[in-house]
């Protein structure tokens, strides 16, 4: 298991079509892929849960990849974090 602070300001509250991308990311891995914050566990493979992440904009969260493509996974999702950050927002 693989697990990396992320920073989500500036990146939410999270468009569909950013949602779109990111699931469409996430889903080539066969690793889990989640975002933790405080009580809050959102599936990175889950359309509706990246919707939810608009309510972690204001919390530390991190990045939790786990499974045999765990490090290829974590790499993919934040490249295309930090590319809407330099870019747009997701």
């Amino acid at each position: 298991m693989i697990q990396y602070e992320i920073d989500l300001s500036g990146l939410l509250p999270i468009t569909r079509e950013g949602a779109i991308k990111l699931v469409s990311v996430t889903d080539t891995f066969s690793s889990r892929i989640v975002f933790k914050s405080h009580n809050t566990i959102i599936n990175g493979k889950s359309m509706l849960g990246l919707m939810a992440l608009r309510d972690l904009h204001n919390a530390p969260t991190m990045l939790e990849c786990d499974g045999t493509d765990e490090e290829e996974a974590a790499k993919a999702v934040l490249e295309l974090l930090n590319s809407y950050k330099k870019v747009d927002k997701l």
